[in-house]
């Protein structure tokens, strides 16, 4: 980093809505409301080690604070929810090429590898 330089404190959806991108989140049909129920607790907790899922008190207490009764089902959830965002917010970094954690990412990254290959092979063709 250079001297006297602030280091860049934008999301990746900031910095690619900046860059005059869009983010294709996939539709959440069925469970939707898990999602809202996510950021209004916070995603992850800070741990020593970085982000790590929520736990089991940390809903908990939610629920007393907000008077929202999850279902066992539901709390179950929320917690593989946070587990994955954690997972993933570890995992991508700072890395704005990284895929999509969806298929439909997964996808659009094995296709770019296939034009970028399809290019390369054009390119050799030719010579």
């Amino acid at each position: 980093m250079q001297k006297g330089k602030e280091p860049d404190r934008r999301s990746r959806l900031q910095r690619l809505e900046d860059s005059g991108g869009s983010a294709r989140l996939p539709e959440v049909s069925a469970a939707g409301h898990l999602v809202t129920r996510l950021f209004q607790i916070g995603p992850a907790i800070s741990t020593g080690m970085g982000e790590g899922p929520l736990s089991f008190v940390e809903i908990e207490c939610w629920q007393r604070v907000s008077r929202v009764r999850l279902t066992g089902w539901e709390g179950a959830t929320l917690r593989r929810m946070s587990a994955a965002y954690a997972s993933e917010r570890s995992i991508a970094g700072n890395d704005p090429k990284r895929a999509a954690p969806w298929p439909e990412g997964i996808v659009g990254a094995q296709r770019a590898v296939a034009d970028s290959l399809r290019l390369a092979m054009r390119a050799a063709a030719e010579d």
